[in-house]
């Protein structure tokens, strides 16, 4: 399953498998055929179940990488794993291989991971040297030079010195955010750069490392984790991130319903970009008319849009609008109106 990138089986083909290997398996065969043990596998192991009629998956993914890992160590077939380690779904088999391996296998496979490899991509390659360095804490032995030599190639790729940089690691995916550094204790420059990067995962686990950026005075931390809303569950980030941050001089960005529901739930924000097509019904009653101060709405409004609904807002001094909304009636009157460059 894990080979082909399968999360589940037909009940079929798993028949198939088992008549397959049972005769290298004699205490099993005797046990009985392939239907038997099949039946065996899912009523009483607790490692199988069959989720719809005529397939079969684990209960838990941990039971099938744990089992890989198995039948890739006792195969000595190191070489496969590494050919596999810039895929996402081999991380954890490839950690639990080190873990199981011998002291000269586990060197064998961090050496595979560190080197060099013909036509590899550069994302893959920084992909293999972080899941370097995430199994040294797996290898309950091994030579002091190996683990040297993963500490040297890594420990830079965690500290980007550059917001390009910063964000080409992001895009490695959810293994970085186990090697990012502490933000506690960095410059505001550096927590940017983190938060750029994690920002750039979209993967909710991503919310338990930002957590940790939420309270900083930065408008450019502030305004990077406020802008990454729609990369994640919206109402956890909303309790977890929005809620926090400083609203000084911060636009709240609103994609979509949900956001504006949420935003409104906390009580509102002075100011909002609107990013989504959202009608002004829906944003006379979401947005906060008591707080409003600031205005962006940054998407196509239509032909010669009647603004007259703002007058819902009686603290709104500001309006922002997209060039391609420059013709505009109704803007209440106090109402300073900044048209967006193309």
């Amino acid at each position: 399953m894990l080979v082909n990138g399968r999360s589940e089986m037909d009940r079929a083909t798993a028949v198939e498998t088992l008549a397959r290997h049972l005769p290298a398996i004699p205490h099993a065969a005797r046990q009985g055929g392939p239907e038997e043990i099949y039946r065996h596998l899912l009523n009483r192991t607790g490692l199988l179940r069959e989720p719809t009629p005529g397939s079969v998956d684990f209960v838990h993914r941990t039971f099938q990488d744990y089992l890989s890992a198995r039948a890739v160590v006792e195969r000595h077939d190191f070489d496969f794993l590494i050919d596999h380690a810039h895929l996402d779904d081999w991380e954890e088999v490839i950690r639990m291989s080190v873990a199981l391996a011998r002291p000269d296998e586990c060197g064998y496979l961090l050496e595979g991971l560190l080197a060099a490899r013909k036509d590899t991509r550069p994302i893959h390659a920084r992909h293999r040297k972080l899941l370097a360095a995430s199994c040294l804490e797996h290898a309950t032995e091994l030579d002091p030079e190996v683990r040297s030599r993963v500490h040297r190639y890594t420990r830079d790729l965690v500290r980007p010195t550059s917001l390009e940089a910063a964000r080409a690691l992001g895009w490695i995916g959810p293994i970085v955010l186990e090697m990012l550094p502490d933000p506690s204790g960095v410059s505001d420059e550096e927590a940017h750069r983190l938060a750029v990067t994690a920002t750039s995962i979209a993967d909710d686990r991503a919310i338990d490392y930002l957590v940790r950026l939420r309270d900083r005075t930065s408008w450019a931390v502030r305004a990077q984790l406020a802008g990454a809303w729609r990369r994640y569950d919206t109402d956890r980030y909303a309790d977890e991130i929005i809620a926090h941050l400083d609203a000084r001089e911060l636009d709240f960005p609103v994609s979509d319903l949900g956001e504006l529901r949420a935003l409104r739930r906390l009580g509102g924000r002075p100011c909002v970009q609107v990013a989504g097509a959202l009608t002004p019904e829906q944003l006379t009653e979401g947005l906060v008319a008591e707080r409003l101060t600031e205005l962006w709405l940054a998407y196509d409004l239509g032909e010669g849009p009647d603004l007259g609904w703002l007058a819902a807002f009686p603290h709104l001094h500001t309006l922002r609008l997209s060039h391609r909304n420059a013709e505009v009636t109704g803007v209440p009157e106090g109402v300073q109106v900044i048209v967006a460059g193309p």
